[in-house]
């Protein structure tokens, strides 16, 4: 893509190459990010204009009691 910018999303740790996502209007995302074994290694690539995203969390409340769990 001209602007650059893409999502790389990489296999395990080992890998060097990755999938690119490239950043066009309507593309979603979504995976596990920090939680073992699921990790995904991921970066972004510079891009030479502007580039927009979101990032969201998704928790679960696995808490007894109705307390949110982990407590914030």
């Amino acid at each position: 893509m001209a602007d650059a910018g893409e999502l790389v999303i990489y296999q395990n740790n080992q890998d060097l190459n990755g999938i690119k996502v490239t950043p066009l209007l309507g593309t979603f995302v979504v995976f596990l990010s920090e939680e073992l074994p699921h990790e995904v290694p991921h970066e972004v690539l510079p891009a030479s204009r502007d580039r927009n995203s979101v990032a969201g969390w998704y928790c679960v409340n696995s808490s007894i009691f109705s307390k949110v769990a982990p407590p914030i």
